[in-house]
């Protein structure tokens, strides 16, 4: 059974989300970049209303190592700051392609 981690961060930060999640046992991850804020967020240059530029990594990790892959991104971002980023957890209901033992 896996879990999917997901964890958006302002640009910039992705390897260092991946490199706390490598560290806790995960394998890899996806990362995405984007545009979004929450509403305090906005800034305005000249102006203009300008959004942030995002980081998004998802990361599937074993049920067991979950817990320790969120503990460890959360210590390196220190992701309980407001402002830090977010971080979620959602089931994950089937995988295809994923080969734990491939070397």
């Amino acid at each position: 059974m896996y879990k999917k981690i997901t964890v958006i961060v302002d640009r910039g930060n992705a390897e260092d989300v991946m490199t706390a999640a490598r560290s806790a046992g995960a394998r890899g991850g996806t990362i995405l970049h984007g545009r979004g804020s929450s509403h305090h967020e906005y800034k305005k240059i000249f102006g203009i209303e300008v959004e942030p530029e995002k980081d998004m990594v998802i990361i599937l990790t074993p049920k067991d190592i979950t817990q320790k892959v969120l503990d460890a991104i959360a210590g390196k971002l220190d992701i309980d700051v407001p402002g830090n980023g977010i971080m979620y957890v959602e089931p994950v209901a089937a995988t295809r392609g994923l080969f734990e033992n491939r070397k």
